[in-house]
Order: structure tokens, then sequence, then C-alpha cells
């Protein structure tokens, strides 16, 4: 598979601009509770409604700003807007440190910035299917896999920085990070060639991009719960390690760690192996991976022995990273940009599905149980998106053909 100058440039631009949304994301996501509680006094239920009105305002926006990125001359303007937002609204916590400048930019601007990761797939999606849409699919798992290096290679940084400065000087990271984001987008966008326009479609067209068929509704359905799942063992495992394996926090940056690098190199494998397997088989069968990791793993007794485990979590999670995001992508026809926001959407509700079943199972039982019940969840949502494809052919019987040996009895 040969590509031109022109993708090449394109691919190398996106490549940064997606490690730049990895430094944002990485960078500021372990220190927000201790910055906004330790540092800037807010009470802990304060601060989980702060969180819970930014999720909301965050998947409304990037709906909406799914909506007209099908719509723009340039389907990257609303990712330009995003990293402004993500400038503005941290720098104003780095410049400002006070609760009110927190609640507001939380609040009302950061969450607009939520839009810059699935906007820059967006546009790498519908860029690539010029090229065909084997092709958009490899680009996609790839830049997953450059997103998910920043996670590794940031988080250390970050955490330096936190010590020998302050927490605050992380935000000024972000911020700048998005900054550099932002030039990278009005960069590629001198170029007029690489401007990515919707086609114009016709009344049918028209009709179908409106909404989502009802099958790919129940495999997005099947997505949420995947992603339910890996958002309740993100909250979950760290709590095993250290209340029940009798681990520290340091063995719960190591796992947190080897977990990310681990997947990198399996993200890569998948996206070529994407090529030649259908979507919807990865899917399922990494769902099923994904839930016998978790049910090993919730029987585990210590840290090395979880350690020792984690190629499997690997394979298993960078499938679901970035296969799903190709699946959701293809949800409503000639949308790439709306289909693309229903990333961020599904996130925000895994996040507070996931939150809910915490605090239930976790009210009731050990957090290990938790652990269990993710890899149940996985398992189900693989087997959702499985019957989506096959479902349908499954329950549509075959006409009844005539034996040809008893054409001579009627």
């Amino acid at each position: 598979m040969v590509l031109s100058k022109p993708e090449l440039r394109v691919g190398l631009l996106l490549a940064v601009a997606m490690f730049l949304s990895g430094v944002t994301a990485a960078s500021t996501y372990p220190y927000s509770s201790v910055v906004a509680i330790e540092f800037l006094g807010m009470s802990g239920p304060l601060y989980s409604v702060v969180i819970a009105v930014s999720s909301i305002v965050g998947a409304t926006l990037s709906g909406i700003f799914g909506y007209f990125s099908d719509r723009l001359r340039d389907r990257r303007l609303m990712a330009l807007f995003s990293a402004f937002a993500g400038c503005v609204g941290y720098g104003m916590i780095y410049v400002f440190r006070n609760t009110t400048a927190f609640t507001v930019a939380t609040c009302l601007i950061t969450p607009a910035a939520m839009s810059l990761f699935s906007q820059n797939f967006a546009y790498a999606r519908a860029y690539y299917q010029m090229s065909g849409s084997e092709r958009a699919d490899l680009a996609v798992s790839m830049l997953r896999s450059v997103f998910a290096t920043a996670w590794i290679v940031v988080p250390p940084l970050a955490g330096y920085l936190a010590a020998v400065a302050s927490p605050f000087d992380v935000y000024l990271m972000t911020a700048v990070a998005y900054v550099a984001c932002g030039a990278v987008i009005v960069f590629m966008m001198r170029d007029r060639a690489t401007a990515v326009r919707p086609p114009k479609a016709s009344a049918q067209q028209a009709a179908e991009q409106r909404t989502a068929p009802i099958p790919v509704v129940f495999g997005l359905f099947g997505i949420l719960l995947m992603t339910v799942a890996m958002r309740l063992v993100g909250t979950a495992m760290p709590l095993v390690i250290v209340a029940e394996m009798g681990g520290s926090v340091g063995d719960v940056g190591l796992y947190a760690g080897l977990a990310a690098a681990c997947e990198v190199p399996f993200m890569i494998l998948w996206a070529y192996l994407g090529l030649r397997i259908p979507r919807t088989i990865i899917i399922f069968a990494n769902g099923l991976l994904l839930c016998l990791y978790l049910v090993v793993a919730s029987g585990l007794t210590s840290v090395q022995a979880l350690l020792w485990l984690q190629p499997l979590n690997g394979l298993a999670m960078a499938a679901l990273l970035t296969t799903t995001i190709s699946y959701t992508q293809d949800a409503i026809k000639g949308r790439v940009g709306l289909s693309s926001s229903l990333i961020d959407i599904l996130g925000v509700a895994a996040s507070l599905l996931g939150a809910v079943i915490f605090g239930v199972v976790s009210a009731i039982a050990q957090y290990r149980v938790a652990i269990t019940i993710s890899g149940a969840v996985a398992a189900l949502g693989g087997l959702a998106v499985l019957l989506t494809e096959y479902g349908p052919a499954l329950l549509r019987r075959p006409p009844d053909v005539p034996d040809p040996r008893h054409a001579d009895e009627r």
C-alpha cells in the first residue's frame, strides 16, 4: 500500500496533532482532583458535581460540533475551535488558581475542548476515505496508537513537573499543547488540497443521514457496554491493587504504565489485521479476551501476577480502543463528523454508568467483584456487536428448495 506525498504529509501532521491531543489529556487527568480538592479547597461532593456537569456539557457540545462539522467548508474549523477552547480553559486555571476559575473553566470552557479528539479522527477518516475505506480504518488505528503513546511518555514528565514546581504548571503544559495542536491544524489548512468538504447527498441519502439504522444502534449499545467495562476497570483495579492485593500507589503506576506500553504494539497489529478480518469479529473476539483477562485478574492475590497478565490485557484493550472508533464512525452514513462525536458521547455515558455500577457494587462487595462484573459486561457488549452483523442473517430462514428426487411424487 503506497501513499502519495500529500497523504504522507497529512498523515505526519495528523500524527503530531494526535500526539499533542494525547498530551492534553494525559498531563492533567491524574491531577484534576488533587488540584481541586487539595490546593483549591473544594469539597469532594462539589468536585463530583463539577466533573459530572463538565461531562454532560462536553457530550452535548461534541454532538453539536459533530453536526456542524459535516456542513462546514472545512471540517477542521471545529477542531481548531476546540484547540482554542482548551488553551483558554486550562490557561485560565493556571493563571487565576482559584475555585471560581476552576469551576467556570471546567464546566463551560474545557468541555468544548473534548471534541478535539473526535474531530481530528473525523477529519482523518474523511481524508483517507478518498483513497479507500480500508486505508481509512488503518489510518485511524495507527493514529490511535500515537495517541496512546502520549499516555506512556507524558505522565512521568507531568509528574516530575508537578513535584519540582506545582501541579498548576501541569495545566500550563496542557494549554501549550492545545496551542501547538491548533498551530498544526492551521498549518494543514493552508494547503487547500487537503480540505475535505461534505459531498452533496441525494434526498434518500439525506434521509439515511439523519439517523442510524436500528441494527447499528444496537451495535453502538454493545460498544457502550464494552466502554462501561473499561471505565469500571479503570476505577476498580487501582483499588484492588492497593486494598486487596497489598500493593502500593507505586504499583498502581507501574500497572498503568505497563498496560499502556502493551497496548501500543498490539494497536499496530490490529490495524493491519483489520484489513483482513471484519471489524465485528475483532470486536467480539476481544470482548471475550477482555472478559477472560478480567475473570482471571479478579482471582489473583499478588500484584506481580497481575503484571504478568498485562500482555493479554494489552491485546484485548488495543483492539477495543481502536477498532471501535472505526465502527462508530460508520454509524451514520455520510456523516463522519456527527458519527465521530458519538465517541465522546458514548465515553461520557460509559463513565456515568460505570460510576453508578461501581458505587453500588463497592457498597455491598469487594472491589474485585466489580472486576468480574466488568468482564461479563465486556463479553455481553461484544456479543451485541456480533449479533448486529450476523443476527439478522441467522433469523432469516432460507426458502425451501424441493428435492429433485421427489419431483415425480407431486
